[in-house]
């Protein structure tokens, strides 16, 4: 049965452990994890079956959600523990080479670009951070606070009857334009404040209630890269904005620190 070469990420050979890494094991729960070593660079490898992870097999199982999920979920958790040891580029679910000389000519030929982008990463951690609102709290308290509004119902309280009701309704638009606007700047402002802490920072896409499942609405989506010694205050600064908010409908979800997922490309390409 021919074997096959699961790539999990690319450290630094010199802060690799190999004996660390022998007592886990890779994504199929049998292999255990080896280091190959390319120049100053290590390649995290553990092998798999071609019949269970082959082109072609692989094309079938990528269709079951169920083993996406539970593989997509060990790949990660191998992740995970592999950062914790060394500074990991860390590679995508099921990046997989037939031979050994495919994985070399991956990694020998970009050493400097990898050592590079290793060193980049060092002494740093990804953090994710989504913003939701709820609407309905943040139009209420836009109706009872925003000077605009405030001006814009002492005119209308001198209108006559007729043209309050006429008012009334172009009010009620003004204060659904000002809840997106307000949407979009109190999480731009977060953003910009957050980023005064941050080596790098990508803004994601934002996902619909289907996709969240909340009944809040996902307002912002991003993730830092975060030297460790300002991750606290980075931290406190997502605190306060969540107490700050809280009135508003606003709810702030930071996660991590995770492998660098958003950060891990090489310069000049993706090899």
């Amino acid at each position: 049965m021919e074997e096959l070469y699961y790539l999990y990420g690319v450290a630094l050979k010199e802060e690799v452990q190999p004996a660390l890494l022998s007592e886990m094991t890779g994504i199929d729960g049998e292999h255990e994890l080896h280091v190959w070593e390319y120049g100053k660079c290590a390649a995290i490898v553990s092998v798999v079956e071609e019949a269970e992870y082959g082109e072609e097999v692989l094309e079938q199982k990528t269709q079951q959600m169920d083993w996406v999920q539970d593989k997509a979920f060990l790949h990660h958790e191998i992740l995970m523990k592999l950062k914790d040891q060394a500074t990991l580029v860390p590679m995508k679910f099921c990046t997989i080479f037939q031979h050994t000389s495919n994985l070399e000519a991956k990694i020998r030929p970009y050493e400097s670009e990898w050592v590079k982008l290793l060193e980049e990463l060092s002494g740093k951690e990804e953090w994710n951070v989504k913003i939701y609102n709820n609407p309905v709290l943040l139009k209420e308290e836009i109706a009872a606070n925003h000077p605009s509004i405030q001006k814009k119902k002492e005119e209308i309280a001198q209108m006559s009857k007729g043209m309050q009701y006429l008012q009334q309704k172009k009010l009620d638009q003004l204060i659904d334009e000002q809840v997106t606007q307000e949407q979009q700047s109190f999480s731009k402002r977060l953003h910009d404040d957050w980023k005064d802490l941050c080596k790098d920072d990508v803004v994601k896409k934002v996902w619909n209630k289907s996709v969240t499942g909340k009944d809040e609405e996902m307002c912002w989506n991003s993730a830092y890269l975060i030297e460790k010694e300002k991750v606290e205050p980075f931290l406190e600064q997502v605190t306060a904005a969540n107490e700050e908010g809280e009135a508003g409908g606003w709810k702030i979800e930071v996660t991590g620190p995770w492998p660098a997922y958003h950060f891990s490309s090489l310069s000049k390409s993706e090899v």
